[in-house]
């Protein structure tokens, strides 16, 4: 009997951490679920986090503009934060912005994005970018392309669901008013 009882305690005792991961999971997975952006509306700027915790803005403009700025300075909120992840990451590491514009087709709910030019702008130390500061731009006229397609539970950016929420930022619509936001201070990075 006694050794039941204690079979049954081992079995009770394992399986409530199970239980309480598979549960987690589940309860993740709907919280994402919740997040999924269902419906793009032009001319509206929709924000995500990314995993590292910076934020990054899209839109889709009615004349069939696309534009995304990335704040990645922003997941440091102090330069001990950034020394800590070039340890991390084992080599130096500059706080950055970038503009992103290209164009996109569209066709019920699948988005063909084609970005044409890539502008970023690098800070050298966080209190700098934090001032809106940058040392160093690199401008960049590329063509990638990728998809945006839609499935029963949210959008999906090349099979990675867009969790994203609608924001009342104003992205600049030109990299012109995107650079001129940001004050000039030149300064080798290297």
């Amino acid at each position: 009997m006694w050794v039941k009882k204690n079979k049954l305690m081992i079995i009770l005792l394992f399986s409530i951490p199970i239980i309480m991961i598979l549960s987690s999971c589940s309860l993740s997975e709907n919280r994402a679920q919740n997040s999924r952006l269902t419906k793009i509306v032009e001319d509206q700027v929709y924000v995500e986090k990314s995993p590292k915790g910076n934020k990054v803005y899209s839109l889709f403009t009615s004349s069939g503009t696309y534009i995304s700025y990335d704040d990645n300075g922003a997941q440091y909120a102090t330069q001990d934060d950034l020394k800590e992840a070039e340890i991390d990451n084992e080599m130096g590491i500059y706080p950055y912005r970038e503009y992103v514009t290209g164009n996109y087709e569209k066709k019920g709910d699948f988005y063909r994005v084609t970005i044409k030019s890539v502008v970023t702008l690098y800070s050298k130390d966080i209190k700098s970018y934090q001032k809106g500061e940058y040392s160093v731009m690199k401008k960049e006229n590329q063509t990638i392309r990728f998809t945006i397609e839609k499935d029963n539970t949210g959008y999906k950016v090349n099979d990675v669901y867009f969790n994203a929420k609608k924001s009342k930022t104003n992205l600049p619509q030109t990299i012109e008013d995107f650079i001129s936001q940001y004050d000039y201070k030149p300064e080798n990075l290297n």
